[in-house]
């Protein structure tokens, strides 16, 4: 069943080639590689750049450097990078170009040629350890600095790409300068880091006739970015809006020395921070400021598991400042005894809203604490009036 079965397929296949000529020249000088001559690939190598088939003309050069390997130079592996580069072959490109390096290593040029290669490559880091090299000529490095400078962005290196960038502006000359300080400041941002990003901007715009308008932009811009108020109306900003738990922290201690319109709404706001430390102060601040009987944001913080034990205090000893009889009961409640931190809160609060005293011990034990809750249990039942109206919040 095989041997027919073959027979058949050779009978096809002779009949296929004695009707349809091949497409591959069986005469002619040319016809083979082993017909030509060492010069003659670099006449193919010719008429296929002119055609700009590269891919073709490098064939032909490899052929050239096989056949003729004492006559190849410089020149020579240059111009077979450059197909190699035309063609869209950055691997055979990087391999010629990494054997040039070794003989120019100080060639900033081929370096990033060479660089560029290798991140089409996706291979980022060769890439930057090839343009990381120090070479005498200001200008060259200038160029190796400019050129990693993309290799960083595109690693995702925004610090080290950002750092690099502002070193470059800072030996440019002045129009050089501010386009590399304005590629600072987005790199930077990039990196969250906006602070970093505005003091770039500000390079950027050094000695320019900024309008009066665009000049208070810029100094509100860098009062919230770098966490350094100047106003009231900074300050808030800051403690608003900034992700930067200590910028926040700076703002409040700003707003701290002295009166401001709205002082109490702002720092009821920042009660609620997710930094304890601002929350803390924000609670000792409307002890300080707020209306007497305006407890009521102090109380719903005091009451919330979630919040810190240390900011829980500070709003208990603040409604100790200006609470009233109203809030007697959600003191007494809030005698924790298994909570040492509050019940000494609660309990600060309501001494010095009652003038009543209880346990003579600052830090009662536990038996202590449970009497002493027992005590001031006992005490609010036997008012006849413990809640007078509250002021409005």
């Amino acid at each position: 069943m095989i041997r027919p079965l073959l027979f058949g397929l050779c009978l096809l296949l002779t009949s296929s080639c004695s009707n349809n000529p091949s497409p591959y020249p069986l005469n002619g000088e040319m016809a083979y590689s082993s017909h030509v001559k060492g010069q003659d690939w670099l006449r193919l190598t010719d008429q296929a750049e002119s055609r700009l088939n590269y891919a073709e003309a490098g064939l032909y050069l490899d052929r050239y450097a096989v056949d003729n390997p004492d006559l190849v130079n410089e020149e020579f592996w240059f111009r077979r990078a450059a197909n190699a580069e035309r063609a869209g072959d950055p691997a055979k490109a990087a391999e010629v170009r990494g054997r040039l390096l070794l003989t120019r290593p100080e060639d900033a040029w081929l370096r990033i040629d060479l660089a560029d290669d290798l991140s089409q490559l996706d291979r980022l880091h060769e890439a930057e350890e090839i343009l990381n090299y120090p070479l005498p000529n200001p200008e060259h490095q200038l160029l190796l600095d400019q050129a990693r400078v993309e290799i960083l962005q595109s690693m995702e290196r925004y610090p080290r790409a950002a750092a690099l960038a502002e070193q470059i502006a800072q030996s440019s000359g002045e129009d050089d300068a501010r386009l590399w300080w304005q590629r600072a400041s987005a790199l930077h941002e990039k990196n969250g880091d906006y602070g970093a990003a505005t003091i770039a901007l500000e390079q950027a715009l050094s000695g320019y006739d900024l309008a009066e308008e665009e000049e208070a932009v810029l100094a509100r811009l860098r009062a919230f970015e770098l966490g350094e108020p100047q106003n009231v109306g900074d300050a808030v900003a800051v403690l608003r809006y900034h992700p930067d738990a200590d910028k926040r922290l700076a703002s409040i201690r700003y707003l701290e020395q002295g009166p401001f319109e709205y002082d109490v709404p702002t720092f009821e706001m920042a009660l609620r921070d997710s930094d304890p430390r601002v929350a803390r102060r924000a609670a000792q601040q409307l002890g300080a400021r707020a209306p007497q009987g305006r407890t009521t944001v102090l109380r719903d913080v005091a009451a919330n598991p979630e919040i810190p034990g240390q900011v829980r205090s500070a709003c208990l000893r603040s409604i100790g400042e200006i609470g009233g009889g109203v809030d007697l009961p959600f003191l007494v409640e809030a005698l924790n005894p298994q909570d040492r931190e509050a019940f000494r809160a609660a309990r600060s609060a309501l001494e010095s809203l009652t003038g009543q005293r209880f346990g003579l011990g600052l830090d009662p034990d536990l038996e202590d604490r449970q009497k002493i809750l027992g005590q001031w249990q006992a005490w609010l039942s036997n008012q006849a009036d413990p809640t007078p109206q509250e002021q409005s919040s």
